[in-house]
């Protein structure tokens, strides 16, 4: 669709540079000190102009049921993105830090209901009424709805605080991922951003950053540093995936 979009406006761009080209020009042959608009100019002015119009920004939604960290830190990214913007915030939880993160960012933030969160048809009614490009979870708990996945296919993504397929399912996040590390005794740890499925954490790998867990690690020291390792590639990614280079 894209390809042909682009060939339709550049033959559009041809046939009015060559209009303004004459219209113009021929206005300025009885002007002696009149400068000439050449055709090169024209057809970059319009290209830049028409351009922006066949890339348009995606819209991303962020989805989130606790506090709202990387959702701020998203949001603030892709602030001034020339790819991407975030036009829509949700939660399942009414007592979310992230609504307070949403006003302050002036980004609309809705609440879903408990019917919302379960019925696949109204969140993507919901999802739909806003024309999202792009589903990003951050920090998001409940299973994503068939119907939701079946219509968002490789543009719902998820973050997950381990080297997944270890640690992940039903159950595992937050601290519960690091106790399990620790636990298990594994040298490293690290995220894991995949697309979203039907099931928990068994979408598709696109992205995975490791950590070593240190002999004196805790619980709270390495989520300290998986924190980190969120706030500096889950960005980055999204955008990557809005530039469609995944």
């Amino acid at each position: 669709f894209y390809v042909g979009a682009e060939i339709n406006v550049m033959l559009f761009n041809e046939f009015i540079t060559n209009l303004i080209y004459r219209l113009y020009n021929n206005q300025t042959n009885d002007c002696n000190n009149a400068k000439k608009i050449s055709k090169p100019i024209i057809y970059r002015m319009l290209f830049l102009q028409t351009h922006n119009c066949v890339m348009n920004k995606k819209r991303i939604a962020l989805l989130a049921s606790g506090s709202g960290t990387n959702a701020e830190n998203i949001a603030s990214y892709f602030k001034n993105n020339e790819y991407a913007e975030v036009v829509l915030i949700l939660t399942n939880v009414t007592t979310a830090g992230v609504i307070a993160r949403a006003q302050r960012l002036d980004i609309p933030c809705l609440v879903m209901d408990k019917m919302t969160v379960s019925d696949g048809r109204m969140m993507l009614e919901l999802i739909q009424q806003h024309n999202i490009d792009l589903v990003v979870l951050a920090g998001y708990l409940k299973l994503m709805p068939a119907e939701v996945v079946s219509n968002f296919q490789h543009r719902i993504i998820n973050i997950h605080p381990a080297l997944l397929p270890l640690f992940g399912g039903r159950g595992m996040y937050g601290h519960n991922v690091h106790e399990a590390v620790l636990q298990a005794g594994v040298a490293e740890t690290g995220i894991t951003i995949h697309y979203v499925n039907n099931r928990f954490d068994e979408g598709e790998i696109i992205f995975q950053k490791s950590m070593p867990v240190l002999p004196d690690d805790t619980a709270e020291s390495i989520a300290l540093r998986i924190h980190r390792l969120e706030y500096e590639h889950y960005p980055p990614v999204i955008e990557q995936l809005a530039k469609g280079l995944f």
